[in-house]
């Protein structure tokens, strides 16, 4: 069972630079979706390869691809675009870009901070998220751009 709170909690504590993106941050908005991994963008710079590193490294990070242990270098992790990871606390996606918005710099002007977990988190605006899921175009995501639309006309957003 995926432990979001504690996730989140983890990379805030150790300074990532990131945005909230996916099921959560619908959830985040209002939706009533169930998801079971956190995706979220970030630039993998090497500074912000160091920080999730010192984040990730105590909740024992495991590729998801090739199940082996994530025993990356601060350099070596700012190479990758991409990374999905099994953690500790849940299931992880960290993307370096957003399908229907762009790379994370493009991301970033397309957020809102939001309070969770008693943390100020940066979520990815309802209209981007929709765009994104729109651009995504995939079954499981009918449903959620059909309840953001509706927090949108509910909130005139």
């Amino acid at each position: 069972m995926p432990n979001f709170e504690k996730l989140l909690k983890q990379l805030s504590d150790h300074n990532v630079t990131f945005v909230l993106i996916g099921g959560f941050a619908a959830t985040a908005h209002g939706a009533t979706i169930v998801t079971h991994d956190l995706d979220i963008c970030a630039p993998f710079s090497k500074d912000n390869s160091e920080k999730l590193l010192n984040a990730l490294l105590p909740i024992h990070p495991i590729l998801r691809d090739s199940e082996r242990p994530l025993r990356e270098t601060p350099e070596s992790l700012s190479l990758y675009k991409n990374l999905y990871l099994e953690t500790d606390y849940g299931a992880l996606d960290i993307l370096g870009s957003v399908t229907g918005i762009g790379v994370f710099s493009e991301v970033a002007n397309h957020c809102i901070e939001i309070s969770l977990f008693n943390r100020t988190c940066r979520v990815l605006d309802i209209d981007a998220l929709i765009r994104a899921k729109k651009a995504m175009n995939q079954p499981k995501d009918k449903e959620t751009i059909i309840q953001l639309n509706a927090i949108k006309e509910r909130h005139k957003l």
